[in-house]
This record gives structure tokens, sequence and C-alpha cells, in this order.
């Protein structure tokens, strides 16, 4: 008898614990977008505090057949100046999914507002010109900027000022499971030739070293 109670025991101890241990999966999205996370699977979790802040249209990045998933996140509770993270899901052959990447510097900073008098009244306010530096770019306003994926390519834009464009493009590599870039163009109305196709040099720069505050 005392045996077969010890047994119970255990056993209640044992369920317990894997009730504990149990996580649900975080499916949380910035107020009023619960109608992204339904497009999503039901199987694709988020990271843990944070919410679903886009999605992007799927697509097969690695060229096996299978529609992968690539969403923009944000922590919970996000506020102006926090980062936005690109986060890249491969589609296994059981239909589950594996992160592959977290890419946090593929855009500027979250802001309510990109208006150029928002960013005025944010540095008046918080005296601190890194930031607003940072947020606005150099030119005292913050720049216009996309980013897209291609099928096996990642597509950058951005307008770091009037007259002048960045188009970025970097094609996946399996072997590496990173992002290699193949073509970086600077439009510039002030140059002539406007449009310049800028040669890249060898190692390649991967998507993981790439940071859209070097170019604001």
């Amino acid at each position: 008898m005392k045996v077969l109670i010890l047994l119970i025991g255990v056993f209640a101890s044992f369920t317990s614990s894997a009730q504990i241990s149990d996580e649900t999966c975080n499916r949380q999205t910035r107020d009023g977008f619960q109608f992204m996370v339904n497009r999503l699977p039901e199987n694709l979790c988020l990271p843990r505090e944070m919410v679903l802040f886009g999605t992007h249209p799927l697509t097969d990045i690695n060229d096996d057949g299978r529609n992968d998933i690539v969403i923009q996140i944000i922590k919970s509770g996000f506020s102006d100046g926090d980062t936005l993270f690109t986060v890249v899901y491969f589609m296994n052959r059981d239909s589950s999914y594996s992160m592959i990447k977290r890419l946090s510097k593929l855009d500027v900073l979250y802001y309510k507002s990109y208006s150029a008098d928002y960013f005025k009244d944010m540095r008046e306010a918080t005296g601190n010109q890194y930031i607003y530096n940072i947020l606005a770019g150099k030119h005292g306003n913050p720049p216009n900027n996309e980013t897209t994926f291609d099928g096996d390519k990642i597509k950058i834009s951005m307008e770091p000022a009037v007259g002048l464009k960045y188009r970025f493009e970097y094609t996946y590599d399996v072997e590496i499971q990173n992002w290699r870039q193949t073509k970086f163009i600077i439009v510039d109305e002030e140059l002539d030739p406007q449009i310049q196709s800028i040669e890249i040099e060898e190692p390649a720069p991967l998507i993981t070293e790439f940071d859209i505050t070097d170019y604001m």
C-alpha cells in the first residue's frame, strides 16, 4: 500500500512539473492587428515577451519548394526608440517552422511618428542629440526605407535625403544559411551619371552585418 501511495505521489509530482514547464504559444500582436497573426500557421510561435508588428508575403527563400515566413516583431509594450526585429522562419518537411535569422538593423527604430516636427519635439524634450541623429538621420529627417523578401533575395531601399536613394540586394547562400550582398546602387540627382553601381568587394558583406544607421 505504501508503495502504491508513493507511486501516486511521484506521478502527481511529474504531472505537475510537466504542466508548469509546458509554455503556451505566444501569438500576441500590436493592438488592432490580430488579423495578421491569424494568417500565420498555428504552430508558429513568437519569441517570448515580443508582439507581432508586421508580416512579409510568403516566399521560398532556400529553394526547397516550401514557402517560408518572414515577420517583424517588437518587444511588448513598445515605445519610441525601440528596435524592430525581422525574423526569418524556414518551413520544415513536417510543416513545422525553424527560426533561421533574427535581424535587428534592417529598419530604422520604431517611432510613433516620422514627421520632422515630431523628431524636433523629441530632441528638445530629451536633449539627446545622439538619439536624434540615430532616429532622424544626419539630415534632420528619418530616411524612408523598405525591405522586401523576393525568393532568395533581400532587397533594401532607402532615401536618406531628398534626391538621394540607396538600393541594396542580398542573395541567400545555402551553405552558410545567410545572405551575401550582390548589389549596391546609388541614385543621386546631383551627380552625373545619376545612377551608380558600386562594385561589391570580396568577401561580400552579409545581411547580418547590415546596419541601416551606417547610411543615414
